[in-house]
């Protein structure tokens, strides 16, 4: 490989935009000897094709930020078959007690299955055992188009 051209491995971004500002704002307050050492930091790409980020993930950052030469530029959520900068994390890994149940409802609008799902979460919340959370996605097609 010709080593003028960079490879797919270290072909990146400089960062995403948060870290370059942190950057930029160290860099500066260094530069104007407001500060005395410039702290580590590290860039990473959450999210990644539609992916949640799970409290597992969360953790594997924390960990990764613990070792003495934390990986930078990493992504969590995806596994980087390409670059390999995806961080390794437990799927197991839950926060949630034993008993907590989890539902997936979907509806295809128009049809009466949003309003009682919402219906559903209303009635599941108003026993005092139970706790209840809804998030609800809409698209902005009219419906039968």
């Amino acid at each position: 490989m010709n080593e003028h051209v960079p490879s797919i491995r270290n072909s990146r971004g400089l960062g995403e935009p948060l870290y370059l500002d942190a950057l930029a704002a160290y860099a500066e307050a260094s530069n104007e000897g407001r500060n005395g050492t410039m702290p580590k930091l590290v860039a990473s790409r959450y999210g990644r094709s539609s992916k949640e980020s799970t409290p597992a993930m969360v953790l594997v950052i924390f960990v990764n930020l613990s070792q003495p030469e934390p990986k930078n530029h990493f992504t969590i959520g995806i596994d980087d078959d390409v670059t390999h900068t995806h961080l390794c994390f437990d799927r197991t890994f839950q926060i949630e007690p034993k008993n907590t149940i989890s539902a997936l409802f979907y509806g295809l609008g128009s049809n009466g299955t949003v309003g009682a799902n919402k219906n559903s979460i209303k009635i599941i919340g108003e026993h005092a055992q139970y706790f209840s959370q809804a998030y609800f996605v809409y698209d902005s097609k009219k419906s039968g188009s």
